[in-house]
């Protein structure tokens, strides 16, 4: 028997009318005569409006009598079924091919058995209803699975062959207003641009589409100069799953519609690229039943020259509107920003989150006397978000180690070292917690000195969360290690010295920095430093005192005539100033005792003996220096 369509029609008044009036019921006796042949009606579906899920659907069967027929019942039977096949739509007449499970079955009687009767000649109309489950999916005629449903009209006929007719409906899926779930921006590298290779960002305007409707979207496209991107492909898949024969699941992808978008020359480093898509009317939503699943994707092939091509599959949710709503009510949607756009959203809240701000795609911020800087990088391995933290120095000679634990070593776990074991007891007292921060939250320790450290972590600062975590975290890390400056000890091996060169500074008004014996005196902008100078740091022991340092610090540069490094191994050579005073070999120096010389363009140092008991004992060295600067000053504006 083949199969028929139902007929949509409209009902006018006049329509619905006569719709409304059921034809005379005539009991027939129990024997009625028969004649030798009888004709059975001709049987119509006919619906009032489309079918669709979760809605009421109004059916009209008509039979046509050409003449009077008797007739002892009449019934409608809705069904739904999913079919598939592994071969795809172009085996689906060949026999054995073509599966199908039934998920629904509705019969509804129109004449009940006991309500037989006789339908004189003409055309008879009866009337039914039925409530659409929400949850059914709409039909769908895909490559390899499809969703059918129908109806069949049965009109029993005493002692002659029943009236069957068997018809294909449409229904609508459900309409939907939103999406599941937020907005999204997808990236093909989930921790931003990678080292080298092609990267793609992609959003969109909205999740939820409509057949026919337009669908705003936005790229962006990461490592331009060394990819040189030709084109981009857009195009939409419908994904079907179907069941194995032998369990699991097998997985069918065809193209609906495809696009190019093109990619203008010279396109900047995660610019983007808006564009529009007009959808095919021929996508319906997605679906999941009895294991079987009908899903939709939005594909975007950036195509490369030099570098392999980047790929990206975006789910889209398909929804349709009612059929007496508007599409003037379903306006177009702007995507969230993507690439560069999106940077500066994210980094402008996180900024705003700490009280931070934003400078040339920058964060800057302090927290004491410790400043902050965060920026976007790249190593090896990937992108990565770095933080810069400077600070006065902490002259403890600071450094970072990587120290290996467990059996063979391989758990590593990096610390911070000072060249006096107190020190550093008192550096991990303030940062230890910190530094296992540093391992748990897959950070890193890129470099630490006494005046600036690093601290990294991976990705590409593209989400928001993560960022603004790290940005937190280096705060407190700069909030601790700046006021780890206070607890800071003297030197074990400069102890002794500690209180003449309090008296020191005191007697020549200077600073004085404990943790390396740093004294500091400042005239008329020109600073002269007296300070230890410590040896390299052995395992597991303090720092050998190696020399005292006295230093003059200037403005303006030193003309490169009058750099000069010199050691007392040597004679002394000509030089314009008189330095024969500046590097005489110290009184309080054992005989023989070694003197240095270092002028460079910002500097004047001279190296003597250690230690050095009482810096007053230098007090004339310390006027000599000043007097270089002095002249210094007087010689700015010829020798530049």
């Amino acid at each position: 028997m083949s199969r028929a369509t139902a007929i949509f029609l409209p009902m006018s008044r006049e329509c619905s009318a006569s719709a409304g009036r059921l034809p005379a019921v005539v009991k027939y006796p129990a024997h009625p005569p028969m004649a030798v042949f009888k004709t059975r009606p001709r049987l119509r579906l006919l619906l009032v409006r489309p079918l669709v899920a979760g809605e009421t659907g109004e059916f009209i069967a008509e039979l046509e009598c050409p003449k009077a027929v008797p007739v002892s019942a009449v019934n409608l039977t809705f069904f739904g079924d999913v079919v598939w096949s592994h071969k795809g739509r172009h085996a689906w007449g060949q026999r054995g091919t073509l599966a199908r499970s039934r998920f629904i079955e509705h019969e509804q009687t129109l004449i009940p058995p006991d309500r037989a009767r006789v339908l004189e000649a003409g055309l008879h109309r009866l009337r039914a209803q039925l409530r659409l489950d929400a949850a059914s999916p709409g039909s769908w005629s895909g490559e390899h699975l499809g969703i059918e449903y129908g109806v069949l009209l049965h009109a029993e006929i005493p002692w002659w062959p029943d009236a069957r007719a068997d018809f294909s409906v449409q229904v609508l899926a459900a309409p939907r207003s939103e999406a599941e779930g937020a907005p999204k921006v997808y990236v093909s590298h989930s921790g931003g641009p990678p080292a080298k290779g092609a990267y793609v960002e992609v959003s969109l305007g909205q999740q939820l589409v409509r057949p026919g409707g337009v669908l705003r979207a936005s790229v962006a496209l990461g490592n331009v100069a060394s990819c040189e991107y030709r084109k981009l492909l857009v195009s939409v898949l419908a994904h079907e799953t179907l069941p194995a024969p032998l369990g699991g699941s097998v997985h069918f992808e065809h193209s609906i519609a495809r696009w190019t978008v093109p990619i203008a020359p010279g396109v900047g480093e995660l610019q983007p690229i808006p564009f529009r898509l007009l959808l095919p009317e021929g996508i319906a939503p997605g679906f999941q039943i009895y294991g079987h699943q009908m899903q939709w994707l939005l594909k975007v092939h950036a195509e490369a020259s030099w570098m392999a091509d980047a790929s990206l599959r975006v789910p889209i949710e398909v929804g349709t509107l009612s059929p007496d709503a508007s599409e003037s009510a379903d306006p177009e949607a702007l995507p969230l920003a993507v690439g560069a756009d999106r940077l500066v959203l994210i980094w402008t809240a996180v900024a705003r989150e700490n009280d931070l701000s934003v400078v040339n795609a920058r964060l800057r911020g302090q927290r004491g006397d410790a400043k902050i800087e965060i920026v976007r990088g790249q190593s090896a391995s990937g992108a990565q978000v770095i933080a810069h933290i400077t600070l006065p120095s902490l002259g403890v000679g600071l450094t970072h180690v990587e120290i290996g634990h467990g059996l063979l070593g391989l758990d590593r776990h990096v610390t911070l070292v000072a060249r006096d074991r107190r020190q550093s007891q008192a550096i991990i007292a303030k940062l230890g917690p910190l530094l296992d921060e540093v391992q748990a939250r897959d950070y890193a320790l890129l470099f630490a000195r006494d005046d600036q450290l690093r601290l990294a972590m991976p990705g590409a600062g593209l989400e928001l969360a993560p960022l603004s975590a790290f940005a937190r975290f280096v705060l407190r890390f700069a909030a601790a290690i700046d006021g780890a400056r206070e607890d800071l000890p003297p030197p074990a091996v400069a102890a002794p010295l500690v209180e003449p060169w309090q008296q020191a500074a005191r007697s020549l008004r200077g600073r004085l920095r404990l943790s390396d014996l740093d004294l500091e005196i400042e005239r008329e902008g020109d600073r002269v430093v007296i300070a230890c100078v410590f040896g390299p740091i052995p395992f597991e022991a303090d720092a050998p005192l190696q020399a005292t340092r006295l230093e003059l610090r200037v403005e303006a540069a030193i003309p490169s005539r009058l750099h000069l490094q010199w050691s007392s191994d040597v004679a002394l050579p000509e030089h314009e100033w008189p330095l024969a005073e500046l590097v005489a070999p110290p009184t309080w120096a054992r005989p023989g005792a070694k003197v240095g010389l270092l002028i460079d363009a910002q500097s004047v140092r001279v190296f003597l003996p250690a230690p050095l008991v009482d810096p007053r004992a230098e007090f004339e060295r310390v006027e000599q220096l000043f007097a270089i600067g002095r002249r210094l000053r007087g010689e700015q504006g010829p020798y530049r």
